[in-house]
């Protein structure tokens, strides 16, 4: 079986135990990206996370920087939630609020995403209340 990633490499931090740092190596043996896994300390909760998660395309140039929270309203997390069931539920993903956190939506008013909508989500985001339903084919 033939994967995109033919092999990949993670360094472990010591402290939390995450994986900080990731090599991912193409079919030839050469490395094609490298990932960083920023760790965050956040003191008030007690909790280690990570944020942004950084991607280096070696063979074009590339960077992707995602989960940055440098333009959501203050806080940007919000710990000791509590959750039911339903939250995780996929009707729960689809155009809602995460944990009460602005949802991000684009020039025309459509959700810029799942991504930045959340996944555990209390509330129906601002910019398009009425969602419809995810359909399956």
């Amino acid at each position: 079986m033939s994967h995109v990633v033919a092999r990949k490499t993670f360094f472990i931090d010591e402290d939390s135990h995450s994986i900080a740092l990731e090599d991912s190596y193409d079919g030839r043996g050469n490395l094609w990206r490298a990932h960083a896994y920023p760790l965050v300390q956040a003191y008030d909760a007690k909790v280690m996370f990570q944020a942004p998660f950084i991607t280096s395309d070696l063979t074009n140039g590339n960077v992707l920087v995602e989960a940055l929270t440098n333009e959501r309203k203050a806080p940007a997390y919000v710990w000791a939630q509590k959750a039911k069931l339903a939250d995780f539920q996929v009707d729960a993903i689809a155009g809602v609020e995460p944990l009460g956190l602005p949802c991000a939506a684009g020039p025309s008013g459509a959700l810029a995403g799942p991504m930045e909508c959340g996944f555990a989500a209390k509330a129906r985001c601002a910019a398009e209340p009425r969602r419809t339903r995810l359909q399956s084919r």
